[in-house]
């Protein structure tokens, strides 16, 4: 965010190189068409009743994106968040999104968990959001992530956070790039958490976000790629064990015995569990389809809705897809 000289000066710098956006006019014209003026910001009220024809530069926030070499002017925050939203209303109320913009929420791993914290941010679900991943991105990620090539060798967690600041650049991400480590800062921002996702591969790392959820009283939501999987478990409200109990008497020393309990072969599809046999021979890891990881991030971030509403919504593991239309 950039003050008002700060602007000023790269407007009036003679060989500056810095690309500039300044507000359209179109964005007081939706302001005026969707809201009374007394609901709006004083400067956008007094603004409109100038009926301007041009925006000055004093007006709303600008902001530096460093990756695209620009600064670009936005509404005022407030206003900005409103018209944002207008189109959520009455599905979600004034109040409950005023709620949700308040809660944080962290998410560990960006492949799968990129597609929750898109749709988290875009239903502006969550003002404060602390992302894990140490991995960049590759070639083979584009099959389910909408980065583009120009993006191969970045690392996922700018570029998740690039995609939400440049959607919404009043949201507050704090950024992981060594991923999940369980060092004294990791536990900071999960105990601060009002909801954890646990999007990654480690399934060492699942078993020890469960147990700081469980100690920290954390609700912990996770979407598998596959069959619709997904897992609530509400250690906020509920004494349950990790994984709803699907590790109870399994050896967690064993990786193997871990995954058959996490992932059921029973549940899965004959051509995931042919995969499994594939791993470490054709593949490298266990597929995930664009459609599944997609429809996956949906589910999550409208069970995190209702979570942090306070909807009743209990622990356990749910199949959510499409199945039921095929023969």
């Amino acid at each position: 965010m950039l003050q008002y000289a700060e602007v000023n000066d790269i407007l009036s710098a003679q060989n500056h190189n810095i690309g500039i956006k300044n507000l359209d006019i179109s964005a007081l014209s939706e302001l005026r068409e969707n809201f009374q003026s007394f609901e709006l910001h004083i400067s956008s009220q007094e603004l409109l009743n100038s009926s301007p024809t041009a925006i000055p530069v004093e007006y709303g926030v600008w902001f530096y994106f460093p990756w695209r070499n620009s600064i670009l002017q936005t509404l005022p925050e407030v206003d900005f968040w409103k018209l944002r939203t207008i189109r959520n209303r009455y599905k979600i109320s004034l109040e409950e999104q005023e709620l949700l913009r308040t809660k944080e929420i962290s998410v560990i791993g960006l492949s799968a968990g990129n597609a929750v914290l898109q749709v988290l941010s875009m239903e502006e679900i969550g003002g404060i959001f602390n992302i894990f991943d140490f991995d960049r991105f590759e070639v083979s990620n584009s099959n389910r992530l909408s980065h583009s090539l120009f993006d191969v060798g970045l690392e996922k967690v700018f570029l998740s956070s690039r995609e939400v600041w440049e959607r919404n650049p009043f949201i507050r991400i704090n950024l992981f790039p060594n991923g999940f480590k369980g060092d004294e800062i990791d536990l900071a921002a999960i105990s601060s958490s009002d909801l954890i996702v646990d999007e990654c591969d480690s399934f060492q790392i699942k078993i020890q976000l469960r147990n700081l959820a469980k100690e920290y009283k954390k609700p912990l939501l996770m979407h598998t790629s596959e069959k619709g999987i997904t897992d609530i478990e509400r250690y906020d409200n509920e004494s349950i064990a990790i994984f709803n109990g699907l590790l109870e008497g399994v050896d967690l020393g064993n990786p193997r015995a871990v995954l058959t309990s996490i992932i059921n072969p029973s549940i899965v599809s004959e051509r995931m569990l042919f995969s499994f046999s594939e791993i470490g021979k054709s593949i490298k890891s266990w597929p995930q389809l664009a459609s599944e990881v997609i429809a996956g991030g949906a589910n999550i971030a409208t069970i995190a809705r209702w979570i942090l509403l306070g909807e009743n919504i209990r622990s356990g593991r749910y199949l959510l897809n499409c199945d039921s239309v095929r023969d």
